[in-house]
């Protein structure tokens, strides 16, 4: 292991070339035609993976939520109903099909979508329906959603949260345990941006409280039994965290209990394509992993594979 205060000169030293078989995200193209906060479409997402040498590019766009109180501010604002955000999410699934054949032998398109956790009841059903329904190759499961209430909105809404129910570390607790019951129940090929609730607490002490820490490996677990990739997603970067989530005590954790990890850059609009990409490569180095795995086209099925770093 290399610790942290020598990140810097690992990502000094680690060579990149325009293309190699780890330039892969398979999170993120959301693309404005389907996404109300995204701002490039689709195709100039994809064009713009293939100048910057991406090999695999997994296009996920938002799954709709099936109960009209959780659209997103932005769609209700674009005057979107749930009619119509299922309409649109429709077009994308057909949108993503169209562009596996014309981006074919530039760049290996693979069509994902990012899965909700709302409504309680009913979100595992509802979304092995759109997967099926649209042939999808592989689902990101995420939680954006803590007891009905957005947790990377706002940081407003994210303090309103954690103080009903009774502080950050009860929040985390809570989040963690909705990630394993995700996990656990939808099965997903990809895990996304797993310490998400970084985005409004990252120098919170309650990150190291033993109860975090507990059900965090808790969630860990699940994924190592499930069998799911974890994704280095690097809109940490950008959003000013100073690293990629996961965190780097979860990258050790997840590592020794076997989980492999992915990129995934969460692109909404083109500078976000493969944008820090090598550093997180270098992140992923500096903490002891040589390999990541993506998922690749095979004889008409998408399997998994592993590539060294």
């Amino acid at each position: 292991m290399v610790a942290a205060y020598d990140l810097a000169q690992v990502e000094a030293s680690v060579a990149t070339d325009d293309q190699r078989p780890w330039r892969v995200s398979l999170h993120g193209g959301h693309s404005r035609e389907f996404s109300a906060h995204a701002s490039s479409t689709l195709t100039e997402l994809l064009e713009t993976a293939v100048e910057r040498g991406m090999v695999t590019y997994g296009i996920t766009d938002h799954a709709p939520i099936s109960d009209v109180r959780f659209l997103y501010p932005d769609e209700v604002a674009a005057g979107l109903d749930l009619d119509s955000r299922f309409a649109q999410f429709e077009a994308y699934a057909q949108a993503s099909r169209d562009a596996v054949d014309a981006f074919a032998g530039r760049i290996e398109v693979l069509r994902g979508f990012e899965a909700e956790v709302l409504p309680a009841a009913s979100y595992v059903a509802d979304m092995r329906r759109l997967r099926e329904q649209h042939s999808f190759d592989y689902a990101v499961g995420s939680v954006h959603w803590v007891d009905e209430t957005p947790i990377d909105l706002s940081a407003e809404l994210f303090a309103e949260l954690a103080a009903r129910l009774g502080g950050i570390e009860a929040l985390l607790v809570r989040y963690y345990a909705s990630v394993a019951e995700m996990v656990e129940r939808l099965r997903p090929e990809v895990v996304g941006h797993f310490d998400l609730p970084r985005l409004y607490s990252a120098d919170h002490a309650a990150h190291d409280a033993n109860a975090v820490r507990t059900a965090a490996e808790d969630a860990l677990r699940v994924i190592a039994e499930v069998g799911s990739l974890v994704e280095v997603n690097t809109a940490g970067y950008r959003k000013g965290l100073g690293g990629p989530y996961p965190a780097p005590w979860m990258v050790e954790r997840a590592s020794e209990l076997g989980i492999a990890f992915t990129f995934g850059d969460d692109s909404h609009h083109v500078d976000h394509v493969a944008a820090n990409l090598e550093r997180a490569r270098a992140y992923l180095l500096a903490y002891g992993v040589r390999n990541i795995s993506t998922l690749t086209r095979e004889a008409g099925a998408v399997v998994r594979a592993e590539v060294a770093l």
